[in-house]
């Protein structure tokens, strides 16, 4: 029962325009970045938090499939499998709400992609809010040209993983695991283990 008047309360805030919260929008996407939990088996997965229970819940791919992490008002992390990390955060300034998506997939070695949405689940330009960083950005500033030439020769693909925590983005490589152990023991004093972003309204810019 409680979970049906739930569901019915959700249906009743986005018809009349209520200002959604992040667990109105994870029920709601429709995107497919949660194409392995129907709307259902979202309400479940709220209900199962609210209730103090993080354990597992089936999805449709597995019987124990997926769990919410964390959720608050404008915040909600949830592992969809235990390979694969999703975190939604509610971006707002003034009238103007952005959902930025962040989907990790964490093996063999987590990598993220970073997109933003309205309230509706349309696609927003990325450039508008925030700059996915490239490898050469871990670079420090007194890195060289040779260096800058090794790391990029040295890269058959680059892993970079992202996480949300309050008001801040954290981007890491992995590079200590990917790379050959002697070109990596060459570069890592010209890296960066991690670059800080702040988070405000609906920009997302480097950390000073």
């Amino acid at each position: 029962m409680k979970r049906l008047l739930f569901f019915i309360l959700l249906v009743a805030a986005l018809a009349t325009g209520r200002a959604a919260t992040i667990g109105d929008l994870f029920v709601s996407e429709t995107y497919g970045i949660f194409n392995t939990l129907t709307p259902t088996m979202r309400v479940v997965l709220l209900n199962h938090y609210r209730d103090g229970d993080t354990t597992r819940v089936a999805n449709n791919l597995s019987p124990n499939g997926s769990r919410i992490v964390t959720l608050d008002e404008h915040h909600i992390t949830v592992e969809t499998s235990v390979a694969a990390r999703v975190q939604l955060t509610l971006l707002t300034q003034g009238r103007d709400s952005v959902v930025m998506a962040v989907e990790t997939v964490l093996t063999p070695y987590p990598d993220s992609r970073v997109s933003f949405y309205d309230t509706q689940w349309k696609p927003r330009l990325a450039s508008r809010h925030f700059k996915m960083p490239a490898m050469a950005d871990f670079l420090q500033p007194q890195a060289s040209k040779d260096v800058k030439r090794r790391l990029a020769a040295s890269l058959d693909f680059a892993m970079i993983e992202v996480e949300v925590t309050g008001d801040t983005l954290v981007a890491r490589h992995h590079l200590d695991k990917t790379m050959d152990r002697n070109d990596y023991a060459s570069l890592a004093q010209y890296l960066r283990r991690e670059l800080r972003y702040t988070i405000k309204g609906t920009k997302i810019t480097p950390s000073r």
